[in-house]
């Protein structure tokens, strides 16, 4: 049992064996770091549908409200934005 357990240990230090443990972390980190560089836009909302001017709430500030439409996205949702 002792020997088993000695050849487990020593396996651990072998050249090749620490090689071959290096180049899988290597792999790893690399693929990590590909998907790390991924940069992805978020604001797709790129046609106007509508643009509002004027006091739309009556509380005598001037009001501005655009209506947007995300055109790459499949179920092709709006934004809302208010000013």
């Amino acid at each position: 049992m002792k020997q088993k357990t000695l050849r487990i240990y020593n396996d651990q230090f072998n050249p090749i064996f620490m090689i071959k443990k290096f180049a899988l972390i290597a792999f790893f980190m690399l693929c990590f770091q590909i998907q790390a560089q991924n940069e992805r836009q978020t604001n797709h909302y790129n046609y106007l549908i509508e643009e509002v001017l004027g006091d739309l709430n009556k509380d005598g500030l001037p009001d501005k409200v655009l209506i947007r439409q995300d055109t790459l996205s499949e179920k092709a949702p709006y934004q809302l934005q208010i000013n």
